[in-house]
């Protein structure tokens, strides 16, 4: 890994669907060279996927909040498969500490918000908050910082 690796990673952070021709301008390479790496990016799974970013409001889910879930019991893979089936989850964590599991979601209304902290209750004690605002969202590091973290 090195920094044009890191640059390619922060340009296709930024934009997924740059062509390599426009990676290759931004990174000052060719662009076959930009290919290759992102091939070997690819083969060693550090780009494991691209993804579009969708407006939740815009699919009419206006509230996203985030669950902490702690078990009343020892089946945490049972209670990890039922998760799973509920469409409202948009990443699950499980986690050490007090909290056994963390839920980040997002539904239409308080109606529908009830109804899911009500259904997950059932796997034991939750606390919930609703996400007012993301001042920061990233799926990567930002530039600079893998280098530093693979040191």
């Amino acid at each position: 890994m090195d920094k044009y690796d890191e640059q390619i990673l922060t340009a296709l952070v930024e934009n997924a669907r740059l062509t390599y021709a426009e990676l290759a301008r931004r990174v000052n390479l060719s662009p076959p060279a930009v290919a290759e790496r992102v091939a070997k990016l690819e083969a060693k799974k550090v780009i494991t996927g691209y993804h579009a970013h969708v407006s939740l409001e815009k699919l009419g889910l206006a509230i996203s909040f985030i669950v902490e879930l702690r078990l009343n019991h020892n089946h945490w893979q049972t209670t990890l498969k039922a998760l799973t089936q509920m469409p409202q989850i948009l990443q699950c964590y499980r986690v050490t500490g007090e909290t056994c599991v963390i839920i980040r979601g997002a539904v239409q209304d308080m109606a529908a918000m009830e109804a899911f902290i009500e259904r997950v209750s059932h796997y034991g004690a939750t606390k919930t908050s609703i996400i007012l605002s993301a001042p920061v969202e990233r799926s990567a590091p930002v530039a600079g910082t893998v280098t530093e973290a693979l040191k």
